[in-house]
């Protein structure tokens, strides 16, 4: 996913009611662009980080 997207996503999550939630599972990597757009910021987006397995 590229950061535009993820950023729509954020911005998506942001525009319903503040007792709404929107799970997001990702990898590592995009857990980081993710929370590096400022998902944090919001209290509806929850990240599920599916950690990589060795």
């Amino acid at each position: 996913m590229e950061a535009h997207s993820a950023w729509q996503l954020i911005s998506a999550a942001a525009a319903l009611p503040e007792d709404s939630r929107v799970t997001i599972r990702c990898g590592p990597l995009l857990e980081v662009v993710v929370r590096g757009l400022g998902s944090g910021a919001v209290p509806q987006p929850i990240l599920e980080v599916e950690r990589q397995h060795p």
